[in-house]
């Protein structure tokens, strides 16, 4: 691997994907082609087949890394909602109070 775009570094420092996270996911992910591009996926059967199931990496499953076609450039990296199970990002609160539009009604 060559490098990252700047829209890689960016997009993956805000998201807290280290280098050492998208090595992993490169050398060990899944890869696929989808819409039109190269994607590394890291599933918890590739951790566990490379590190065993206690793994710290086991928090990270649903990483997804979008290379070049050429596969010389990271061009993202985000994480597969529906796949991740990480414990490290906590979950936004959500709001409990009712909408003004909710009061109206009640009173119609």
């Amino acid at each position: 691997m060559e490098g990252m775009t700047l829209h890689a570094e960016q997009q993956c420092k805000k998201r807290g994907i280290s280098q050492e996270l998208i090595e992993v996911v490169l050398l060990y992910g899944q890869e696929l082609r989808e819409r039109g591009a190269l994607i590394y996926r890291l599933r918890a059967c590739d951790v566990e087949s490379a590190f065993g199931s206690k793994s710290p990496y086991m928090h990270y499953v649903g990483l997804e890394v979008v290379v070049s076609n050429e596969g010389d450039m990271v061009i993202t990296g985000y994480w597969k909602h529906n796949d991740a199970k990480r414990s490290h990002k906590t979950p936004k609160p959500t709001d409990r109070r009712r909408s003004r539009n909710d009061a109206y009604q009640d009173i119609a």
